[in-house]
């Protein structure tokens, strides 16, 4: 669990690098078509609309995804000392 966990948070990463990647992308273009109001409404609605769309969608997933690990990491960790508990509660000596 707390290996799958650490591969999770490892893609995250880097889905949030490629994500942070394309917001700057997304910056550039406005900053170009920005010059004037006709090019910035146009970029707007017809170039720059689905990119912020992806982006938000990209963000929600790689939240859901390290959600996930942190569960999975907790889990882990939790029958890791369960498992401990078992171990020396089984090695005591019955009176």
């Amino acid at each position: 669990m707390i290996g799958a966990s650490q591969y999770i948070k490892g893609q995250v990463l880097q889905g949030r690098a490629e994500i942070s990647s394309g917001e700057q992308k997304v910056a550039t273009g406005r900053k170009v078509f920005g010059v004037n109001p006709v090019s910035k409404e146009v970029g707007n609605t017809v170039l720059f609309n689905s990119a912020d769309q992806k982006i938000a969608a990209g963000k929600a997933e790689a939240d859901h995804y390290e959600t996930m690990a942190n569960q999975l990491q907790t889990g882990g960790v939790i029958a890791i000392v369960v498992g401990a508990g078992m171990i020396l509660w089984s090695f005591k000596k019955k009176k």
